[in-house]
C-alpha cells in the first residue's frame, strides 16, 4: 500500500498510539529519569572495573557528544530543508519505502530495531509482509542482523520466532549471504562507498545503527545522571534512504538522508556524510562491540 504525500511532497507517516498516550509519556519520564538514573551509571562504572570498557574509550564518546552538544547537526540550515526533503524522497533509493508503504515509527523506546527491521521489510515487494515480525525490544547489536534472513523463515519459524526474545538470535536461520556488515571500525571512504552503493543498487536497503548524540549532543539539562549517562550508553537504529549533495556537501562528503524511526525527530533529516560517519564510529557501551551499517540485500540478487 503507498504510503500518502502531504501538500509538501512528504510522506505521511502516523504518529504510534502508545507512544503518544499520557501514560506512555509519564512512564518514559520515571523510567529514564528515576530507574535509569540509577542502573546506568553503576552499569557504566562496573564495566569500567571489570576491564570491558576502557576508559579512553568513554572519553572518546563523552568528547564526540560534547562537540556536538554546541554543534548539533539540526542546525545546519539543510537539516530538514523542505526543498532537499523532497529531492530526497523523490530519489530511487526511497522510492520503495513510500510504494511499500513502508515507513512507520518506533511504538517506544527500545522499539528501534525491530521498527527499522518492519521498515526494511516491508520495503522488499517480494517479502511477505504476513512474516515480518511485530514492534519489541530487541538487541542494539548491528552483528545480530548477520543472523537474520527472514526470507528463510517459514511458516512454523514464523509462529515460533513471534515467542522467542529475539528473531536475531534464532540458530535455525543459517544463510546470510544476502548481509553486509560495516563496523564503524573501516575506514570513511569504505563507509562512504558502501553507502552509495547500497542506495544505486535498487535490491538493497541500508540499515544505520548509530549513537544519535553525536549528531546532537546531550538531552538538556546535560547534567542530569539520566540524559549524560544515557547518552553515552544509547544507541539507535534507523533506515538510510538517500544521498543528496548541494554546493556546500559533496564529493566525499554528501548529505545523508535518515529516515528516524523515533517521531519526536519528525521523520527523515540530512546529515554530512562524515558526521554521520563518527556517530557509527563510537563503540556501544553496553554491547562492548562497534556500531555498524548493514546492508540487506534481496536474495537471489548478485552482489557486485
Amino acid at each position: 500500500m503507498r504510503a500518502a504525500i502531504d501538500e509538501g511532497g512528504l510522506p505521511v507517516v502516523a504518529y504510534p498510539l502508545i507512544a503518544s498516550s499520557l501514560t506512555s509519556q509519564l512512564s518514559r519520564f520515571f523510567i529514564i529519569h528515576g530507574l535509569f538514573s540509577l542502573v546506568v551509571p553503576s552499569f557504566v562504572v562496573g564495566t569500567v572495573i571489570k576491564g570491558k570498557l576502557q576508559l579512553y574509550e568513554l572519553r572518546k564518546i563523552y568528547r564526540a557528544i560534547s562537540e556536538a552538544h554546541y554543534n548539533p547537526v539540526n542546525k545546519l540550515s539543510e537539516f530538514q530543508d523542505k526543498n532537499l526533503l523532497r529531492q530526497l524522497w523523490k530519489a530511487a533509493s526511497a522510492r520503495p519505502y513510500i510504494e511499500g508503504g513502508a515507513l512507520e515509527y518506533q511504538e517506544r523506546e527500545g522499539y528501534c530495531n525491530s521498527a527499522t527491521m518492519r521498515c526494511t521489510l516491508k520495503s522488499f515487494p517480494s517479502f511477505p509482509h504476513h512474516k515480518i515480525p511485530p514492534q519489541r525490544s530487541e538487541s542494539g547489536d548491528p552483528n545480530k542482523w548477520k543472523g537474520f534472513n527472514a526470507w528463510e523463515i517459514d511458516e512454523d519459524d514464523n509462529s515460533q520466532l513471534q515467542n522467542e526474545s529475539s528473531a536475531l538470535e534464532k540458530d535455525a536461520v543459517k544463510n546470510i549471504s544476502n548481509m553486509e556488515v560495516f563496523p564503524g571500525s573501516c575506514a570513511y571512504l569504505e563507509f562512504l562507498s558502501a553507502i552509495k552503493r547500497g542506495l544505486e543498487d535498487p535490491n538493497c536497503r541500508i540499515v544505520l545503527n548509530y549513537l544519535r548524540p553525536v549528531l546532537f549532543g546531550f538531552a538538556m539539562p546535560w547534567w542530569l545522571p539520566s540524559n549524560l549517562f544515557l547518552a553515552l550508553v544509547g544507541g539507535h537504529f534507523s533506515p538510510i534512504i538517500g544521498v543528496i549533495e548541494t554546493e556546500k556537501y559533496k564529493g566525499d562528503n554528501p548529505l545523508i538522508g535518515v529516515f528516524d524511526v523515533n517521531h519526536r525527530y519528525g521523520g527523515a533529516y540530512l546529515v554530512p556524510a562524515k558526521s554521520l560517519y563518527r556517530s557509527v564510529q563510537t563503540m556501544d557501551v553496553s554491547s562492548q562491540k562497534p556500531r555498524a551499517i548493514t546492508l540487506v540485500h534481496e536474495p537471489n540478487r548478485k552482489m557486485e
